[in-house]
């Protein structure tokens, strides 16, 4: 997981929910609109919580605190609240339509003490490192009991298809790499760990993270 930064909520956001109260008459089109302009200018096309890359069709909206009014009244259209996840699913490694991981299958768990949001904690690739070998998402000594409950109870970040695609990820930047002189790997390498719209940026900084 990597920090994503929240901009301001676009005009066009505070037009169409200004008189809103449920989430259910907020109309599909301007949800694909809000979702695209925080795939844009926020999450680079990459999920939320996995760092998967999405599309519009494989993705939704995600409450970070959930769409609950009794729990959390004025969270509902609340922008920084609001990010995009992809539907636990978009690796294509399921053998079945259900949702794995992330936000459908975190749907309203909530722990206030315990969720590490990735639009609040700056620091929160500290939370957790990487098995290269097999792709594992683990915690750090920072706060096992946080990263844990994120791992493992809400998202679950270990699911064979997520360390699959994040050897996947891993494999692709070492092939791009073999195709540049090995004088110019290193300084290359560098420049594109410091883009932030690759898939498992955070597998792959951390992978490399005695070079960067």
């Amino acid at each position: 997981m990597k920090y994503v930064r929240k901009t301001k909520a676009p005009k066009f956001f505070k037009v169409d929910t200004q008189h809103l109260k449920d989430w259910g008459k907020y109309k599909s089109k301007k949800k694909r609109d809000l979702k695209l302009h925080i795939l844009r200018n926020e999450q680079y096309f990459l999920c939320i919580y996995c760092e998967g890359k999405v599309s519009m069709k494989n993705s939704h909206i995600e409450h970070l605190r959930p769409k609950d009014v009794n729990k959390y009244p004025g969270r509902l259209f609340e922008y920084k609240n609001l990010t995009v996840s992809c539907n636990g699913d978009c690796q294509d490694f399921c053998l079945d339509d259900q949702p794995h991981t992330c936000g459908h299958v975190k749907a309203n768990l909530y722990d206030e003490q315990l969720f590490l949001n990735p639009t609040e904690l700056e620091d929160i690739e500290a939370y957790f490192i990487y098995d290269s070998d097999d792709g594992r998402i683990l915690p750090s000594e920072k706060d096992p009991n946080r990263a844990m409950y994120m791992i493992y109870t809400v998202l679950k970040l270990n699911e064979p298809q997520l360390c699959m695609a994040r050897k996947i990820a891993l494999k692709t930047l070492q092939n791009k790499l073999s195709t540049f002189p090995k004088e110019k790997r290193k300084d290359i390498l560098k420049t594109i760990l410091r883009k932030e719209s690759i898939a498992f940026i955070s597998f792959l900084r951390y992978r490399y993270r005695k070079i960067i």
